[in-house]
């Protein structure tokens, strides 16, 4: 007897849909049953991909015909509190995109109307890296002994400024940079520092990369974790790109380089400085 999985929908079919179809395509009894975007042709395009796939131009319609059990929700961020109450409301299993939402009240709010009842997630796939994974068990083996503080450089080309797509949700405005980027190395950093507890942040003057377009490529973000402090020196629109995280420990530092997936261990010797 076949036994027929889970229905999945992509609740939008843009750029970063290409890659939950492929995730979920290696998923063994994953049923992908619905595309949804208000472009036609862009859940077409997608559907291209994947045989006896329904679209559709609006989640109501898919809602209403019953068309899956659970969401990959790929919406622009702002968009993603609203799509996302929908779905709990109509009892459908929510995974987000990063970010969560655009605010800390609306990813409150998400929780609030799940409660115990609906499942609600947010794809965070860097803590999952090769290399971060190493140092993460190497931490949690105390490899090193305790750890004492954490370091990031995350200097990075952004693929839309490149382009000059300022009109992406990113650029506009100040914080959404953060939301967008700077998610990616900072869930890595809380995953061993634990939640903040203290944050503070401080950025030059912001570059005007069009008119009535003010954009803050650097931040400097330092943190106290509920287990640790850390710092993170952020950067978009770098040439040489540069990712890497440092944790001090009370025998030595491990360093995980997400660019060339490589994990190194400074440790004591034998014999004295």
């Amino acid at each position: 007897m076949r036994v027929v999985g889970p229905r999945v929908a992509l609740v939008g079919a843009g750029y970063i849909a290409r890659a939950h179809l492929a995730a979920l395509r290696a998923v063994p009894g994953v049923q992908i049953s619905a595309i949804i975007d208000p472009q036609p042709g862009a859940a077409a395009a997608l559907a291209r991909d994947c045989a006896g796939v329904r679209t559709y131009t609006c989640l109501t319609t898919a809602l209403a015909e019953d068309a899956f059990d659970r969401a990959h929700v790929l919406v622009p961020p702002h968009l993603h509190h609203a799509v996302a109450l929908r779905l709990i409301g109509a009892g459908k299993a929510v995974l987000l995109e990063k970010p969560a939402a655009a605010s800390a009240a609306e990813c409150a709010a998400l929780l609030a109307a799940a409660g115990d009842t609906v499942t609600v997630g947010v794809n965070q796939n860097f803590v999952f890296h090769p290399a971060f994974a190493r140092l993460r068990a190497a931490v949690q083996a105390r490899l090193l002994g305790a750890v004492v503080q954490i370091d990031c450089t995350y200097a990075m080309p952004l693929r839309q400024l490149a382009a000059r797509q300022f009109g992406h949700w990113m650029f506009r405005a100040p914080g959404n940079i953060l939301l967008e980027q700077a998610v990616h190395p900072l869930s890595q950093m809380i995953a061993i520092a634990g939640m903040p507890v203290a944050v503070a942040a401080v950025a030059p003057d912001p570059t005007l990369i069009a008119p009535g377009h003010a954009f803050y490529p650097r931040v400097s973000v330092a943190l106290q974790g509920s287990r640790i402090p850390a710092q993170l020196g952020f950067m978009v629109g770098q040439d040489y790109p540069v990712w890497r995280l440092r944790v001090l420990c009370e025998d030595g530092v491990l360093s995980a380089d997400m660019i060339t997936n490589r994990l190194s261990i400074e440790r004591r010797l034998r014999w004295l400085d």
